[in-house]
């Protein structure tokens, strides 16, 4: 599976009131998953029904299905009295069974009368770090990993299947056939298989139908600011309060491959057709880049591709050009190779002159024409569909692949930040010698998220000329 790389926009996870106590899991523990193998207890006997309990932790490691629900009562700490009571809903999937471990989650409850919902499915890449399931531009399978700031997770901190740190060793059986959770995994287990540090003193494991299915565990009272709301449920401040909590898990699909992955498009019946359109630009064109807001321009750039050359006018909406804004890339008379190099517009001499590798990390390692040409060749057909509405058109038809299509219409030199996994619609049109890419994708304005327009044009195919003698 290929990867590729995106901002990390994960949901909170949706807490009813931040403890002031601190969990017991060290980051030790949530961390080190280098080994699963249980220090004995002296306060727990060997496990009587070792095929029993084995049996179980074998299919459990490989995934399941955990339904949960939480009833957490807040009490007012100067009288006791009880504030309220949150039921918390949460269906968490864990799916072991390939070579890239996945995860989804879902938590529901209702907090000062209104209904709150988040849902996340992260994918354990092949450097271990959270990612995301995906289809790219060529019609496959593949994930891509995610940043916050540009920063990698670790995927086994925060979604690592719990069993897989417990052994036969860590239960041990009672008279009325439960099981319960060695103490120094208790910590551990109810943080992964809740989603959150939760403070819990005790966990247990019973049977339906001969088989561990329920797990209960029981919370530590623990401190909290807790809101007080009034009777139109509307926040009217804060009060010290604590929280005492119960958690009922019922656990199904055991062993089994519990998540699906994302459908590659079925062989496209215009493919013929849409395969000749995307092989129309070659390596003579000229590129134009339009972003919109609310109909309004924020970006227009002009690039052009000839004579083994790349210019890229950044103000080409501008009716006063300035050559210092721009980018030459070319080859060096004076290096026998294909490579083309970073010129910038020097006012002095009236001309682009190269730039030197320690002003520019390109030209340390620049790259040959290919890396200036749009991938569309390698788009795949299949992923798109032809209009019955819009002559000459064609529209993607695949959802998992829309967030990264715009990859494929882009060269190396032009990829934009803005387009990954971001874009929410695609189409192009080939009309007149120009093939006109239309997609929609969101940005983050002014502490909101914006719908913008981008309109991608390469034109006069075969006959573009640079503007400038260069």
């Amino acid at each position: 599976m290929s990867k590729k790389k995106i901002f990390l926009l994960l949901p909170t996870l949706l807490l009813v009131a931040c403890s002031n106590s601190t969990s017991n899991v060290s980051s030790n523990q949530i961390n080190d998953t280098s080994s699963t193998t249980s220090t004995p207890d002296s306060s727990f006997s060997s496990v009587e029904k070792k095929s029993e309990v084995a049996e179980f932790l074998s299919l459990a490691k490989k995934g399941f299905i955990a339904n949960t629900l939480t009833e957490q009562n807040v009490y007012q700490t100067s009288d006791d009295a009880l504030l309220y009571t949150n039921h918390i809903k949460r269906e968490y999937i864990f799916d072991n069974t390939t070579s890239n471990p996945r995860t989804k989650q879902s938590i529901s409850l209702k907090q000062g009368g209104k209904d709150i919902s988040s849902s996340i499915s992260q994918t354990r890449d092949d450097n271990g770090m959270i990612g995301k399931d995906y289809i790219n531009y060529k019609n496959e399978e593949a994930i891509y990993t995610l940043t916050s700031d540009g920063v990698e997770t670790s995927y086994d901190a925060s979604f690592l299947n719990p069993f897989i740190l417990i052994d036969e060793g860590d239960l041990k059986i009672s008279e009325d056939h439960t099981y319960s959770l060695k103490s120094n995994k208790i910590e551990m287990f109810a943080y992964y298989i809740l989603g959150e540090k939760t403070p819990t003193e005790k966990v247990e494991f019973s049977f339906k139908n001969e088989k561990i299915s329920d797990i209960s565990l029981t919370s530590i009272t623990y401190s909290v600011k807790a809101t007080l709301y009034d009777k139109d449920n509307k926040a009217t401040g804060y009060t010290q309060g604590y929280v005492k909590e119960n958690t009922s898990i019922t656990l199904s699909g055991l062993g089994k491959n519990n998540i699906s992955t994302p459908d590659i498009s079925e062989k496209s019946s215009d493919r013929e057709e849409i395969k000749e359109v995307l092989n129309k630009v070659n390596d003579n064109f000229t590129f134009d880049c339009v972003f919109s807001l609310n109909d309004t321009e924020i970006l227009h750039k002009t690039s052009y591709l000839a004579d083994n050359k790349y210019y890229i006018d950044n103000n080409a909406s501008e009716e006063t050009p300035d050559k210092t804004k721009d980018l030459l890339f070319k080859g060096d008379e004076f290096e026998e190779n294909d490579f083309l190099y970073q010129h910038n517009y020097n006012e002095e001499t009236s001309s682009f002159i190269k730039v030197s590798e320690s002003a520019s990390l390109y030209n340390r390692y620049p790259e040959k024409k290919d890396f200036f040409l749009p991938r569309m060749k390698d788009i795949s057909p299949d992923l798109f569909t032809k209009s019955l509405t819009k002559a000459n058109t064609y529209e993607i038809n695949n959802d998992d692949a829309t967030p990264f299509i715009m990859e494929g219409f882009l060269s190396g030199v032009e990829d934009n930040d803005l387009f990954v996994g971001k874009t929410t619609s695609c189409s192009f049109t080939f009309e007149d010698n120009k093939l006109t890419i239309n997609s929609t994708f969101y940005i983050y304005v002014s502490n909101q998220y914006q719908l913008l327009n981008a309109t991608l044009t390469y034109k006069d195919l075969g006959s573009t000329t640079l503007p400038y003698s260069l």
